[in-house]
């Protein structure tokens, strides 16, 4: 059975860990207001949240209390060859992936989703 981890984020990242884990084995890491940081066994896949950073060295979460979570926990979290999948990477995460020899999905990047994000960004803007 394939295993994802959902390192960070805020409810959404919860909300999809929940809705997974009804097919999947699936732990949370990062949200210690909320869930236990479960690290376990490595996993095959690890989802970041979006943005996936604030400063470009840890991961985003703030359910954290404050705590802050590097990108290294990468290495230890995701199997090798497993695959990492996030929003908006940079190079210091896609150094981190190819130095585990893990693949780097970043889900941003993917049209429809840009497309269908833009929808509620530009009502949110609008009402702003």
């Amino acid at each position: 059975m394939k295993s994802f981890i959902f390192i960070g984020g805020d409810m959404r990242i919860i909300y999809a860990a929940e809705r997974l884990g009804e097919r999947y084995d699936c732990r949370t890491y990062g949200f210690s207001s909320i869930s236990e940081n479960l690290m376990g066994e490595p996993c095959d896949f690890a989802v970041l949240p979006l943005p996936a950073s604030i400063d470009g060295k840890n991961i985003n979460a703030p359910l954290n209390n404050g705590e802050e979570i590097s990108f290294d926990i990468l290495k230890k979290a995701v199997k090798p060859g497993g695959t990492v999948l996030t929003s908006k990477s940079f190079p210091a995460l896609r150094e981190i992936c190819e130095e585990g020899g893990l693949t780097l999905i970043d889900y941003f990047e993917r049209e429809e989703l840009a497309i269908m994000n833009a929808v509620p960004t530009a009502e949110g803007a609008l009402e702003i």
